[in-house]
């Protein structure tokens, strides 16, 4: 079993790398490890390079890959998880976060979604077709 301390020693080890973190948290939302996706979001923040810039994208992207996991570990899961890494920001990060989407304007045309998928789709299946 993983324990605290095990992740501190990660942390400090790869505080810059938020790819790392991200998928971390990932991993600990769908273990249902709520009290350790607090640490490691406020140790994210504390970190000396970062600005409050990162800081907000950080928290955005982390928001979108939490919401992107409901449909594969449930949504009491996410919702657990959402609420620790929330417990570890501080106000001036909650409240730079946007309520918009972290996505690009063109999601928002459902004929290029369309387009993408169908081109997703025939790159994947059109070879056992």
């Amino acid at each position: 079993m993983i324990t605290i301390a095990d992740y501190k020693e990660i942390c400090q080890e790869n505080a810059v790398l938020e790819n790392d973190i991200s998928v971390l948290i990932n991993a600990l939302a769908s273990g249902n490890k709520p009290e350790l996706i607090t640490f490691l979001v406020e140790n994210r923040l504390k970190t000396a390079v970062s600005s409050s810039a990162s800081n907000t994208l950080f928290a955005q992207r982390m928001r979108e890959s939490l919401f992107k996991t409901i449909s594969l570990i449930g949504t009491p899961r996410t919702l657990n998880a959402m609420t620790s890494a929330f417990k570890g920001m501080d106000e001036e990060t909650k409240n730079a976060i946007s309520a918009k989407p972290f996505r690009d304007q063109k999601m928002h045309n459902y004929e290029f979604m369309e387009d993408r998928g169908r081109s997703l789709f025939n790159r994947v299946y059109s070879k056992h077709c």
